[in-house]
């Protein structure tokens, strides 16, 4: 009976606009409170699976519950510990009581059906090089529970704080954490069936392109050695005696896409007799080459940030 009028009192709370509605969750709302803005990660919990790292920092790890999924397709589920400890029973699946999220992975063909089908409370946003896309799992309505409507009132500071802290930051530490993965939104996964439909290839890349602001940079790229692998050289004069050099290997992610990260990037220095001066700026770094529909490339340098905002147009 306790669950039961605790579960209306949630229900007339979002009628009143305390959290939103279904069409607006509670931390998607543009209230600028940005209360989890703060969240320290240098001091955090790590939590494993396998090769995967969630990093929960420490000043909420104590109001959550975290735990390892252990099925196919799923790593991580988390939930707000009062709301679990609230229920009677406790929290039996993923979508009871507290839950905030859960990250998941799945196959190209299964992405397909979620992306056909538009299946809401699930959130693309990377895919690694074996295929998998990871997913973001989150409740499409409130899970706030309490025992009383004066712990209601009293807590919901708390539950929105972590809501607003696994919507705006959880992803993209987690990208962070597990270098192994490929940002990938649902937005690249349309652009990428458009292109396919057009007959767009990997192949596409190959040749000369020159940057299409300054003209002081230019591009290679040829095939690789391997299937699906590109040679790229990047070549950006500063000067008449200097000139910036980045050469990776860029492995396609699907039709429109390069991804590199074993980008090796120095500065060439000429002496005007015939040396020259290599300064190593560093090695391994990481990025990604993106046609698009009007056949230029835009260069996203995760590393170094040089190709921010560069755009280059192939060169007859």
């Amino acid at each position: 009976m306790k669950h039961k009028i605790t579960l209306s009192i949630t229900a007339a709370l979002v009628a009143a606009s305390l959290w939103g509605s279904p069409a607006q969750l509670p931390w998607q709302e543009d209230t600028g409170l940005a209360l989890a803005a703060q969240a320290d990660y240098t001091r955090a919990k790590v939590y494993t699976k396998h090769d995967f790292r969630l990093k929960i920092p420490s000043a909420y790890d104590r109001l959550l519950i975290t735990k390892a999924v252990d099925s196919f397709g799923m790593l991580f589920s988390v939930a707000e510990r009062a709301s679990v400890e609230a229920t009677p029973g406790g929290l039996e699946e993923d979508t009871g009581a507290g839950w905030l999220f859960t990250i998941g992975f799945v196959g190209e063909q299964k992405l397909a059906e979620l992306m056909e089908n538009d299946v809401p409370g699930q959130e693309l946003f990377a895919r690694d090089r074996e295929g998998n896309f990871y997913l973001y799992y989150h409740p499409t309505d409130v899970r706030y529970v309490r025992e009383s409507p004066e712990a209601m009132e009293r807590d919901q500071g708390q539950w929105r704080e972590l809501n607003e802290w696994a919507w705006d930051s959880v992803r993209q530490e987690f990208l962070k954490d597990n270098p192994q993965l490929i940002p990938y939104t649902a937005e690249d996964w349309q652009v990428n069936k458009e292109m396919a439909a057009r007959g767009v290839t990997p192949a596409a890349f190959l040749g000369g392109w020159a940057d299409k602001t300054s003209g002081r940079c230019y591009m290679e790229i040829k095939q690789g050695r391997e299937k699906d692998a590109y040679d790229v050289k990047i070549n950006w004069g500063d000067s008449a005696n200097r000139t910036y050099v980045w050469e990776m290997t860029a492995l396609a992610l699907d039709s429109h896409q390069l991804c590199y990260r074993d980008a090796r990037h120095y500065s060439l220095t000429f002496d005007g007799k015939g040396g020259e001066k290599r300064d190593m700026k560093y090695e391994n770094g990481r990025g990604i080459f993106t046609l698009n529909s009007a056949n230029e490339i835009m260069w996203q340098d995760e590393t170094g940030h040089a190709g921010d905002d560069a755009v280059f147009i192939t060169v007859k």
